[in-house]
């Protein structure tokens, strides 16, 4: 029974195994892969990698905000920065403002301390040069913003290294009080300031921390003005402000009839509110410069953030927004000049700042050869 049994059972495998469906041979190692379908409606497709810019972005929104040392991020136009770029990517900014050189001293007692508190520094880029030296700022690596190509009146970064980057343009020249000069009294010379007309209507950034007259003073020495110009410019009975803000404020409310080197875009609120300010060009040229430049603090905690924000600083949508908020002429060619009409002066011999300039007028104010000209000390 048992021999009858085994030949029985056997067929009926060979019967199971031969109706069974047939199993599709596994792909040579050098066949091609069949392209993919659509993906099912239960199954999603997978998704793309993350570029390194988007994940700076998620990492930037992690962090959640930034801390800002700066000379502009003040009142309304602050308060409107602020805003904007919350709105957009949900990154608080907390700015503390301050004269450049004051930021820079605060910065070094932190670092001396090894307390990274700030993340970004917004000031005169000749101000954050002196901030480099002391390494005290860091690269701020690649931005997809500075990939754009044909679109800038002045290129952002000032130094190879991309530590110092403009972000707005000014002039450095002299501003009169319309109700207090008359037409036929105005300047058309810088050394027509030595003249006694001149003589205790004058104010004057301090030269030692504010670097609106060494620019004035580096390309005067290039003209072939001596040093002694300077000296006898001291002599003049200056009304010495602290801020670029205050010379404009000097001038706007009458205290001053002329300011000795103000900025544009300092004045530039005074304008819009009516006062009698206009600026005025100087046969020996007129110093075109960084009116404003951000770097990346070298020991900030927030550094994707920082990024992130210096590259929409930069983009037309915060160039335009900025613009708004404090007239000043864009580094964009694509975002129209804000500036009054009063100040609005194309001078006839302008005389662009490199970053090499820029530098140079740090190593100035640093050693403080100017101050000493003027202030004799």
């Amino acid at each position: 029974m048992k021999r009858l049994l085994l030949p029985v059972v056997a067929l009926t495998l060979l019967l199971v195994i031969a109706c069974a469906p047939k199993a599709a041979p596994a792909p040579l190692p050098s066949s091609p892969a069949a392209p993919a379908g659509p993906p099912s409606a239960t199954r999603a497709a997978p998704a793309a990698p993350a570029s390194e810019w988007d994940k700076v972005v998620e990492a930037a929104k992690k962090e959640g905000k930034i801390t800002a040392y700066s000379f502009h991020f003040i009142g309304d136009v602050g308060t409107g920065v602020a805003k904007a770029f919350k709105d957009k990517y949900g990154i608080q900014i907390e700015s503390i403002s301050g004269p450049g050189m004051q930021l820079i001293e605060r910065m070094r007692a932190e670092q001396r301390a090894g307390q990274g508190m700030a993340d970004i520094l917004t000031t005169g880029a000749s101000i954050i040069f002196v901030a480099k030296t002391e390494g005290l700022t860091r690269p701020v690596g690649v931005l997809p913003v500075l990939e754009e190509q044909g679109g800038w009146l002045g290129f952002p970064p000032l130094d190879p290294e991309r530590h110092v980057l403009n972000f707005m343009l000014t002039s450095q020249l002299p501003i009169i009080n319309t109700n207090l000069v008359k037409p036929q009294d105005e300047p058309t010379a810088w050394q027509d300031l030595l003249g006694p007309q001149w003589k205790g209507k004058m104010a004057i950034a301090d030269p030692a921390t504010i670097p609106n007259a060494a620019y004035v003073y580096l390309v005067l020495q290039r003209k072939g003005v001596s040093k002694d110009y300077f000296t006898k410019l001291g002599q003049q009975d200056l009304k010495l402000v602290n801020t670029t803000r205050d010379i404009s404020a000097a001038v706007a409310r009458g205290e001053a009839a002329l300011a000795w080197a103000a900025s544009d875009a300092t004045t530039g609120p005074f304008a819009v509110q009516g006062a009698p300010v206009k600026a005025i060009d100087m046969k020996e040229g007129i110093p075109l410069t960084s009116g404003g430049a951000v770097a990346m603090i070298s020991n900030g905690p927030h550094p994707n953030a920082t990024r992130l924000f210096i590259n929409w600083l930069l983009s037309q949508e915060g160039q335009s927004l900025y613009t708004r908020l404090d007239p000043r002429l864009s580094v964009r060619k694509d975002v129209a000049d804000p500036r009054p009409p009063s100040l609005r002066l194309i001078p006839k011999s302008p005389e662009v700042m490199s970053g090499k300039d820029e530098e140079e007028v740090g190593r100035i104010m640093r050693e403080r050869e100017l101050a000493k000209l003027i202030l004799g000390k």
